[in-house]
């Protein structure tokens, strides 16, 4: 499969970033985390686990089944962009680009939630045990 970073870069969204993940964060600590909530306003999606939560309103790639939906931003919030299937979901996989500008989740059932940093705009937050990281 070819890795989503490479996807948006050929269909022309860029991964130039305003921010990074830092590289003492531990993302980690959310493997083996289940959606327990997800969460849609008007230009925010949240996702919650028992230790936290992420909100992203930029740049994202969803990968369910055979399918790849890429969107630019979360604005205008006008269905759930296929990520009910996450709920009740564990994460298995968590991987951060050698940029640090791109989050990849894995979930048991395969799907693949990309949130990708933007160059102008804060793109994502998470929260994990408290400590927090904007992106």
């Amino acid at each position: 499969m070819k890795h989503m970073c490479h996807y948006l870069k050929d269909i022309g969204i860029s991964n130039t970033t305003m921010y990074k993940i830092p590289e003492d964060f531990n993302i980690n600590s959310i493997k083996n985390e289940a959606i327990s909530q997800i969460a849609f306003g008007l230009n925010i999606i949240t996702l919650f686990f028992n230790n936290g939560l992420i909100q992203f309103s930029g740049s994202f790639s969803f990968h369910y089944d055979s399918l790849i939906q890429v969107y630019e931003e979360v604005y205008p919030v006008q269905g759930d962009f296929g990520l009910l299937h996450l709920l009740e979901k564990r994460i298995v996989q968590v991987r951060v680009s050698n940029e640090r500008n791109v989050l990849t989740l894995e979930f048991e059932t395969g799907a693949i939630l990309e949130l990708i940093s933007g160059k102008e705009y804060e793109s994502f937050k998470l929260n994990i045990d408290g400590e927090e990281i904007i992106v």
